[in-house]
Formats: structure tokens, sequence, C-alpha cells
């Protein structure tokens, strides 16, 4: 239990003064934030403010809403005059699951530095008069901006005989646009709007993925295909002890902006026209690259509902030399969560997505210079099967069978001449329920 009395709140946007001010290094802190619903940027808080709490080893976070009267929480949207409730933001929805494991289990570290600030008890009743001066003094007028994206501050005490001068606290030079913790863990490139993370434990990235670099981190590159103004993508442990890059499952969250129905920009500050519920949540096209341990042999992934349960059916990631390549795209998929398992047997495909008897399907030769024949095994007749070529963007390219199947064997010709060289997917699905996939490699 935390004594109110006891408690400190700090703001997204707080200024560096107020927030450095209050975080006395003996007493909770506490991360608060307040912001217009809808917001275009929640999904980029949702990295963003438990990175950083964590990094500045706050104790809490505290997402709330302020509402100009008692009839406003029950409204659905806004106007120019009111703000509502986190808890109708799909965007925020989408990343709480992932934020809250990153903070709740510690999943970043806090600063390696901490910079204490001394004051006087004459100053502090002196700082809001003295506002002008500030820059005299080692307190936040003359900090960097970048200051607390680097270091952990706060204020060591408020009776010093000897007040924190700007001489006494220096900082190391920073890349023009570009902050990165001194843990290493998290970069923020705020020239360019992209915020990574990156530790054992959770990797992700959040803003403007689709630039043509995308976001990396040591196990991950993100690509997002679709051209979306702000993007986040959060890839975290379900078992805070494993590292992202071994065997076991996984959790990967994707998320973008989103507004109602109506809503109308000005510019990038404001808007006119507040629209109308539903909210209309912009859709991700992502392309993942995974590297991960050698013991890994195959990655499935596993589309979730709400509530963490199986939504549609799994598919397997591409392992194209040493890494994994997986897109996935929104307007398929129809959700945010997906499982990442992690598998050390690439039998376990096929266990994975049969019962009630063995499928299979091989390619011989699956190095195709000119044909390869595809066999398929099923364990009994099926009515609608479909045998597609799958490009590595996830894309249906071309159709080898759309029909029936008899029990046990049956083969097609493949002709790979109308296509160019490159990884692809041959795709079986037996009556939308049973999946198996076959990589192949087509060279000219």
């Amino acid at each position: 239990m935390c004594i109110r009395d006891r408690l400190r709140y700090y703001g997204y946007a707080t200024n560096l003064y107020d927030v450095s001010f209050k975080a006395h290094d003996k007493q909770p802190l506490m991360a608060s934030v307040q912001q217009p619903f809808p917001n275009n940027y929640m999904s980029e808080m949702g990295l963003f403010l438990p990175s950083y709490a964590l990094h500045q080893d706050w104790d809490g976070i505290v997402w709330n809403y302020y509402s100009q009267g008692l009839n406003d929480v029950t409204k659905d949207v806004i106007d120019s005059a009111q703000w509502n409730q986190n808890s109708k933001n799909p965007s925020f929805i989408a990343v709480l699951p992932a934020m809250a494991n990153v903070f709740r289990n510690g999943l970043i570290k806090k600063s390696n530095n901490t910079i204490k600030i001394q004051q006087s008890e004459s100053r502090v009743n002196l700082l809001a008069r003295g506002s002008n001066y500030w820059g005299n003094f080692a307190i936040p007028g003359s900090f960097p901006g970048y200051t607390m994206a680097v270091n952990r501050i706060v204020i060591d005490s408020i009776n010093a005989q000897n007040p924190s001068q700007i001489n006494d606290i220096g900082f190391p030079p920073q890349t023009a646009g570009d902050a990165i913790t001194d843990t290493r863990e998290i970069d923020w490139e705020y020239g360019v709007g992209v915020l990574t993370v990156n530790t054992p434990f959770v990797q992700g990235a959040s803003g403007l993925l689709s630039r043509s670099e995308g976001a990396t981190t040591d196990n991950l590159n993100i690509t997002t295909l679709t051209q979306n103004a702000t993007s986040t993508v959060i890839w975290t442990g379900i078992n805070p002890k494993q590292k992202l890059d071994t065997i076991g499952r996984s959790f990967l969250t994707i998320s973008s902006r989103c507004e109602p129905t109506g809503w109308q920009w000005v510019d990038t500050n404001s808007a006119k026209g507040w629209g109308v519920a539903p909210m209309i949540m912009d859709v991700v096209k992502a392309r993942l690259a995974v590297k991960v341990n050698s013991n890994v042999k195959a990655i499935r992934v596993l589309p979730l509902n709400e509530k963490g349960n199986k939504l549609s059916e799994p598919f397997y990631a591409t392992k194209i030399g040493d890494e994994f390549r997986i897109t996935i795209d929104q307007n398929q998929t129809k959700t945010a969560w997906f499982s990442l398992e992690l598998q050390d047997n690439t039998n376990s495909i096929e266990s994975e997505i049969n019962t009630g008897g063995k499928y299979s399907l091989s390619a011989s030769p699956n190095l195709i210079f000119d044909y390869s024949k595809i066999t398929i095994d099923v364990p009994y007749f099926v009515k609608d099967a479909t045998l597609d070529l799958i490009n590595l963007l996830g894309e249906k390219v071309a159709s080898i069978h759309n029909g029936s199947l008899n029990s046990g064997i049956s083969e097609f010709q493949f002709d790979s001449h109308d296509f160019p060289s490159g990884n692809y997917i041959i795709k079986l699905v037996c009556e939308n329920k049973k999946q198996i996939f076959q990589n192949i490699r087509i060279q000219k």
C-alpha cells in the first residue's frame, strides 16, 4: 500500500523541472498519463512510458482520464472540450498486455548512472520566481533535453548547504537527433520519430517503421509494408527469465493509430469534425525477420483473440539462411496479438496441425530448376483443398490445385518457369482447417 502523501505523479509530457524536483530518491514514484481520447500516439506511449519508467526506476504507472462532467464518462467519443476513457481506445487496449508484462516483470534495466541534484530550502522557495535564472544552476532549466532519456535524475537533498551548480554536472555528447540510454537498451531517434527497445527479454519499436531501414534489434528486424504514420511492434517473453531467442513461447503485439469515424485533421496538432463511433484503427502489414538460437528449427505463429485464445489457424515462419521470415497482414489476421512458439523439432510442425490422422506434404526436388513433383498424403477424402504457391510477402502467386483430394497419396507436377528465382512456400489447406507448409527455392 502506498500513502497518498508520498506519491508523486509524472505525466508523459511533464516538463523536466517538475519531474526532477519531485523525484526524491526514497519515496514511491508513479508515472501518470492523462491524454485526450482518442490520441494518435497511444500505441507509441504503450512502449515509450513503461520503458522510461523502468529506466528511471519508478514504482508504477497510472493511466487515467479527465472528464469535465459526470455524464462524460458514458460517452464513446470526444468533442473539442472533452477527454474520455483510455479503456475505450483500441490502440491502448492492443498494447496493454505487452506493456503490463514489460513493467511488472522489470524487463528493462534501470539506469546505470543516477544524477543527484542538491537544493537548499531557500532556493526551492524561490524557484518559481527565479525561473528566468534556472540556467545558472544544475536544475532542469540547464539540462539538455535528452537528459532523462539517458540517465536517472533525482533530487538528493532540499536542505543542502551548497546547492548544485550547473558546472557540477557534465553530460556526454549525443548524436544529433538520437538519445540512447546509458544501459544501451532504449534508443530514441527523436529526429525521425522512432523508439527502439532492445533487451534479451523484450524487443520492439514504435513510430515511423515504414522508413526504408525499418527498425532493428539484436533478434528482430521490423519493416512495415503499409505506410502507417505510426505503428508499434512489441515482442516479449511470457516467462520473464526466458530469453526471446530460445525454445519456448513468446508474445507479439502489432498496433497502430486509431480515430473516430469522420475525424478530420487540420494539421498535425488540431482537428475539425471530431467524428463519431465506431473507432477506426489503421491496419498494419509487417514483415519481420527473426534471428534465434541455432536449436530453434521452426517458429509457429498463432493469432490470438482478446482473451488470449486461438483466433484462427496457425502458420509457420519461413527459414531463410540464419533467420526466420514472418509476414503479418492485419487485413487477414484481424488481430493485434500473436503467440510465437519457437520449436526445436521440424516434425512438430506437422504434429501441431494434424489431428485425427496423418497429413504430409513434400516437394521433390525442393530446389527447383524447372519442374518439381508435389506429393500430398491425406488420411481420408477431402472435399475442399487448396494447394497454393506463396511468396515471402505472404501473397498467393499461383494456384496449383483447388478441389477435392482422395484418401491417400495425390501427386501434382509444378512448373517453375513462370516464376523468378527466390524462396517460396507451398501451402496446403484442407477443409479450411488443416494447414501444411513446404519451403522451396526456385533457381533459374
